[in-house]
């Protein structure tokens, strides 16, 4: 009879064996050695990316910040109203891309002027935020200017410069139920300005009234604890 000698793999009878088994634990030969390779550098290889990214990205950042233009800003927060003197205004260089559309680049285009809204330090000016010195003007002899936030600005946005109102402060609810009466805080102010009407985000209910100065100083009490109202008067 024929005898067939099975060849030896590795040490072992048969060719159909694993031919790893006689090879010590560690010593597999890697089939991708660039895959390891990458995976020990691929920190060193991330770190590379970022560094040739910012390298790309930076001119161009550091060039718009060099880029700055004058504008004119306020050095302390301004109420709605209040006339801004030499020392509530300055001008410094602000970054090109953060200067507002029409920002004022002279100090003087501002002294003088009051403000359609509280605005806080360090705000640039525009022409929308400044009341127009022709408006002041018209206030009747006997009367100061001064601006009134009404709690609904829906509200504002029907009154029209030149017509009169009659504005009532209410404090809402008892805890009862009950609903308080209305104080009446100005009967038949001129209206010489809407801002709010203009720009709800600027001036939200901001009206510019023609008072008697003691009406002025209950519409300035009362604006921060009552809900404040306005009626149109007609024939006026």
């Amino acid at each position: 009879m024929f005898n067939w000698t099975t060849p030896h793999v590795n040490g072992r009878a048969g060719g159909h064996g694993n031919s790893h088994a006689n090879v010590p634990a560690g010593q597999y030969p890697n089939p991708r050695p660039w895959r390891a390779a990458l995976w020990r550098t691929r920190w060193l290889l991330i770190a590379l990316a970022v560094a040739l990214l910012v390298r790309l990205a930076l001119p161009g950042v550091v060039g718009s910040v060099r880029t700055t233009s004058p504008a004119v800003v306020l050095t302390r927060a301004v109420q709605a109203g209040a006339e801004l003197g030499p020392n509530d205004v300055t001008t410094v260089a602000v970054a090109a891309g953060l200067v507002p559309d029409g920002a004022l680049a002279d100090p003087a285009a501002a002294v003088g002027s009051r403000l359609a809204a509280a605005l806080p330090a360090g705000m640039p000016l525009t022409p929308e935020v400044l009341l127009d010195q022709g408006v002041l003007a018209a206030a009747p002899a006997g009367t100061v200017a001064f601006p009134t936030r009404l709690s609904d600005p829906q509200v504002a946005r029907l009154i029209r410069p030149g017509d009169h109102i009659d504005v009532y402060a209410s404090a809402g609810a008892t805890g009862s139920g009950e609903v308080a009466p209305a104080q009446e805080l100005a009967r038949g102010a001129l209206v010489l300005e809407v801002p709010g009407a203009i720009d709800t985000e600027v001036a939200p209910g901001l009206v510019l009234l023609a008072v008697t100065e003691a009406e002025a100083r209950l519409l300035g009490g009362a604006s921060s604890w009552a809900v404040i109202s306005a009626v149109v008067k007609t024939g006026q």
